[in-house]
């Protein structure tokens, strides 16, 4: 039963983890659509607006990298 418990525990820790990145990459797309919205109405660049935010430092330059490719 030991191991049984065990594997249960790995597979819940698997499916926080892939919840987890599910929504940073949900916040990411928020911000990088915010960010690109106030781009284009006040003509600042990212970092300047994102200066202004209260954004995790994980979603930073994933945000940059997002809008890069949207571009």
């Amino acid at each position: 039963m030991g191991a049984l418990a065990e594997e249960m525990e790995m597979v819940r820790e698997e499916g926080r983890e892939e919840g987890s990145e599910r929504k940073l990459s949900e916040l990411v797309e928020f911000y990088a659509e915010y960010v690109a919205k106030k781009m284009s109405e006040t003509g600042k660049t990212a970092e300047e607006i994102m200066s202004d935010l209260p954004i995790l430092p994980e979603c930073y330059d994933r945000v940059l990298e997002t809008l890069a490719r949207k571009g």
